[in-house]
């Protein structure tokens, strides 16, 4: 508890912001810096209007444009539902009783009352160090949007988003377990866990129906029945609660690659994964989500990353399989293993040239396609991708699965407030 970050650092920490702040147009400052509505709306769905602003900023878009959008956003977002005011703080989170609050869904202004308190007294470095970790475990929560908004907010670098962001892993915390002894724990890359993945596919769905119809996880036994009501979220938070290995072991590429070659080899498979199931609403999380780890990966302690790394692949690939389940919300079933092999084959070499009018103009289509977009997981999309694409030498794949756009899911009636 005398941790204390040097006056001096915590001084630059805040003058890179304010330097950012500065050289960001006002009114998108403004909005990143929103505080009159609440992180959540009609009880488990992510108030996601900042992603959009950090999007449309990275893709270019005018202040005013991005304003515009975020208006039509929240007056009328793709549910139909409104977004609601934020709430009020009664002081009730402090530092000795904060983890006792993880994941209740009570509380979250408190919570922001007190990443506020913690990040005057350490500074934005430490303070990440610090509840980064700890937080990571929970990373299950919310269809993974609590790393969304976190990590998102580093992208952007934006002080009060950030502390948001904590609050919203607190917020939604959901364990994550990973077991270290596991059958698939010898994995040397990627694509193999995803290949023996989906070679288990069948289990996996037999496993994931065997858990949801479990009275041992079920809100009346007290099990996470503040998200009883939340469909995927709370299936997410039962298996998470249920053993298999298959899922929760730690491949041993997590530890052995370099981290340059893990995050390009992450990118690579899940986005293989979503062009095997292209427009997937879920798998698309999975990508924005893999931007968001990738930034809060950046700001922890050395020691502290890949443990990281592999809570958050087990947050994946139960997501995955909860997701594929539930086929009631109309959401296909995990794609072949043959279909992950065959776009390996076709996308592993292929790269669009310098100077590739085609590529470039695809580009611009796609920009202005998701500008004009109300669905703004589409927009994040399109500016992951696009970022993805600059930073590994143009390689197609990304922005071909730029152009795979998703559909707002629709939500029961019995569901809306």
């Amino acid at each position: 508890r005398n941790l204390q970050a040097p006056p001096l650092e915590k001084e630059e920490a805040r003058r890179m912001m304010g330097e950012l702040a500065r050289n960001r147009e006002p009114v998108v400052d403004q909005m990143l810096g929103e505080q009159s509505r609440h992180i959540e709306y009609n009880q488990y769905l992510t108030n996601h209007e900042k992603h959009a602003v950090i999007a449309l900023e990275g893709l270019g878009v005018p202040g005013k444009v991005n304003q515009d959008w975020n208006k039509n956003y929240v007056e009328d977002n793709p549910y139909g539902l409104k977004l609601e005011p934020a709430r009020k703080a009664c002081g009730a989170i402090n530092s000795k009783n904060w983890k006792s609050y993880l994941g209740k869904k009570t509380h979250f202004p408190d919570f922001v009352q007190f990443f506020e308190q913690e990040e005057k007294r350490l500074g934005i470095k430490i303070l990440l160090q610090t509840y980064g970790p700890v937080l990571m475990q929970g990373s299950s929560g919310a269809l993974l949007h609590g790393v969304i908004h976190l990590g998102w907010a580093i992208d952007a670098y934006h002080r009060a988003m950030i502390i948001e962001g904590l609050s919203y892993m607190a917020f939604t915390y959901v364990t994550t377990h990973i077991d270290t002894k596991g059958e698939n724990n010898n994995h040397k890359g990627v694509l193999d866990s995803l290949e023996q993945f989906l070679e288990d596919k069948e289990k996996l769905e037999v496993w994931a129906k065997k858990v949801a119809n479990s009275p041992e996880f079920s809100p009346e036994k007290g099990f996470h029945s503040e998200i009883a009501m939340a469909g995927l979220q709370y299936h997410v938070a039962k298996l998470q609660a249920s053993e298999n290995p298959a899922i929760k072991s730690r491949p041993q590429w997590i530890d052995n690659l370099k981290i340059k070659d893990l995050w390009q080899q992450i990118y690579y498979g899940a986005t293989l994964f979503y062009l095997a199931r292209p427009g997937d609403f879920v798998v698309l999380h999975i990508l924005t989500g893999l931007w968001g780890l990738e930034h809060i990966v950046s700001k922890l302690k050395k020691e502290d990353q890949r443990d990281a790394i592999a809570r958050f692949w087990s947050a994946i690939l139960v997501t995955a399989v909860g997701s594929a389940y539930l086929s009631t919300l109309g959401i296909p079933g995990l794609p072949e293993k043959k279909a992950l092999q065959v776009l390996h084959q076709k996308y592993s070499s292929s790269v669009d040239k310098e100077g590739d009018k085609d590529a470039e103009e695809n580009w611009n289509t796609l920009v202005k396609a998701a500008v004009d977009q109300r669905e703004e997981h589409n927009i994040k999309l399109v500016y992951v991708m696009r970022k993805l694409w600059e930073r590994y030498d143009r390689h197609s794949l990304f922005r071909v699965a730029a152009a795979n756009f998703t559909d707002t899911p629709s939500i029961p009636k019995s569901d809306k407030k």
